[in-house]
């Protein structure tokens, strides 16, 4: 597995075995069996929606620019960090599908109750209930006259989820109340235009977009500023659900599954021009019960338009890009193609493709030099092309792009699939299958952005063709 280096000194001989040093931790794959624990969830899980009402409420014109956001020809209405997007994983676990509502008479048959609150293992950060952050919210609180708190959802970095019963409506909700500090405020504005973009053309194709649809939204007002509150179906339980409770998936369902969310991907790109940009287990939430539900994709809150888009860093970094680490911006739909072969890879194992690594102390390799060995690993060099465009390649690569500086490892011997080796030693596929899935799981895990498969081709791939239909 090691690089042949010709060393002209003890000096070289010390930095190669430095390398190597940090090679058993940052590209865990081949070098050791894949046994480590599963990780604990990450990122924001937000809700979803459905129905027929109209969509936003008239009072509110979620693109006036009254002066909270500004817009700026280069970056759009969106606001986004700078840095690394890092978001703690948390669980979204919905409550049943929300009930009809009850006829005139005779009265309305009785809702079951919701989920019982339990002790909040691990609750949003105490220190970001301040100006600009979470919105305090108890139980019964009533929101717009209308939805009843009954009980927390989840959280995320931009907000907080919680099951609603809807009043009017007898029915059970999703409302999602972001933070109110101006990025954040700017990020649901977007989010409210793409997701009533994407219903808006759905409607005129006659065609199911598979992406949760808003059904209203307005403001609060708090102790810590005027908050967007989104108003969401309720619908069922996350993919990380399933994989924290069941580990790897049966074959066919992650079909079903990837199918339906291939198609969900090819008409967000082909029809209304955007990328999600964080596509990962618990974006993705069940409608119906496993093993033949339908799936929709939920958390719109970092998309943006392929035309219109300001972040340089996208994705949470499990599922992230090759382009997306590399810095080859602006970025487009293949990005979302790139996670959805990651998310596969965990459906059907149980366990992320890539998990890079922080350095400890005095360790000289960084968490992006971690993400690329193990690419390389698994799926042989960077294309020199690619490393030539990037303008941070030269913290990671040698000048001549001929290696990584700080983790000695080398590509898959000539001919080797090191996907399916892992599938078959790891994970016990046969050989058959773990070639066929590897040939799958390539296609989309293509270095090159352009030459990428796109979601729609993805749908003709050979390994989904016996996958059934989504019911």
């Amino acid at each position: 597995m090691m690089v042949d280096l010709d060393l002209d000194d003890d000096d070289e001989l010390d930095e190669l075995e430095a390398r190597r040093g940090c090679l058993t931790r940052v590209a865990p794959l081949l070098c050791r069996c894949l046994c480590r624990a599963r990780r604990r969830p990450v990122g924001q899980a937000s809700p979803p929606p459905h129905n027929d009402e109209a969509y936003g409420d008239a009072s509110f014109n979620p693109m006036a620019n009254d002066g909270l956001i500004e817009t700026r020809a280069d970056d759009g209405l969106i606001a986004r960090p700078s840095d690394e997007i890092v978001e703690p994983r948390r669980p979204f676990a919905q409550a049943a599908a929300p009930l009809a509502a009850p006829p005139p008479a005779p009265p309305p048959t009785p809702q079951p109750p919701p989920p019982p609150l339990t002790a909040d293992e691990d609750p949003e950060p105490a220190e970001d209930y301040v100006a600009g952050g979470y919105h305090p919210v108890a139980l019964g609180d009533v929101y717009d006259e209308r939805y009843e708190v009954e009980h927390k959802l989840g959280w995320g970095v931009y907000s907080t989820v919680w099951c609603c019963r809807d009043r009017t409506l007898q029915k059970r909700v999703a409302l999602k109340i972001q933070k109110a500090a101006p990025e954040y405020t700017a990020s649901a504005v977007t989010e409210i235009e793409i997701l009533s973009h994407i219903r808006r053309r759905s409607l005129e194709l006659r065609q199911e977009s598979r992406v949760v649809e808003l059904l209203e939204h307005f403001y609060v007002a708090g102790p810590h500023g005027n908050h967007v509150c989104m108003v969401f179906e309720l619908l069922g339980r996350t993919l990380l659900h399933e994989i924290q409770e069941r580990g790897a998936l049966e074959v066919e369902e992650v079909k079903r599954c990837t199918r339906c969310l291939l198609e969900c991907l090819a008409f967000v790109h082909e029809e209304t021009g955007i990328l999600h940009t964080d596509i990962k287990p618990e974006n993705v939430l069940l409608v119906g019960p496993p093993p033949v539900a339908r799936v929709k994709l939920v958390d719109l809150g970092t998309a943006f338009y392929v035309q219109r888009q300001g972040a340089r860093d996208i994705q949470t970094r499990e599922y992230r890009c090759p382009e997306g680490v590399l810095g080859l911006w602006p970025f487009g739909p293949a990005a979302d193609v790139w996670s959805v072969g990651c998310l596969v890879f965990e459906l059907l194992t149980g366990e992320t493709l890539f998990d890079p690594q922080s350095p400890r102390p005095g360790e000289p390799f960084s968490k992006d030099e971690s993400h690329l060995a193990q690419a390389v690993e698994l799926l042989g060099p960077v294309p020199p092309a690619l490393i030539r465009k990037s303008p941070r390649a030269a913290r990671w690569f040698r000048a001549d792009g001929s290696a990584l500086k700080n983790i000695a490892i080398a590509p898959p011997p000539l001919g080797a699939d090191a996907i399916a080796r892992v599938l078959e030693e790891n994970f016990a596929f046969g050989p058959r299958g773990a070639r066929d899935t590897s040939d799958f799981l390539r296609a989309l895990l293509w270095y090159d952005p352009d030459a990428r498969v796109s979601a729609r081709r993805a749908l003709d791939l050979p390994w989904l063709a016996d996958g059934g239909l989504v019911l």
